[in-house]
């Protein structure tokens, strides 16, 4: 896989890439899981904005002492 997470939203299909962290893949599974409602919804949200969400729900979670 050449980036380090993607969404097929055909095959309803999440991959992350091996080689990151346990928290980097978290990170990157909340990111693909908003492309996915994104792409959904057709909401239109920027990358940058998803981006942001991303970040900021992980940190809720991490912080909260949260796991999914």
């Amino acid at each position: 896989m050449e980036r380090w997470g993607e969404v097929n939203n055909y095959l309803n299909v999440i991959q992350i890439g091996k080689e990151l962290t346990l928290s980097g893949q978290m990170v990157i599974l909340l990111h693909e899981i908003l492309e996915a409602i994104n792409y959904r919804l057709e909401l239109g949200l920027e990358h940058s904005k998803l981006c942001i969400l991303s970040e900021v729900l992980h940190q809720v979670l991490r912080d909260n002492k949260l796991s999914f």
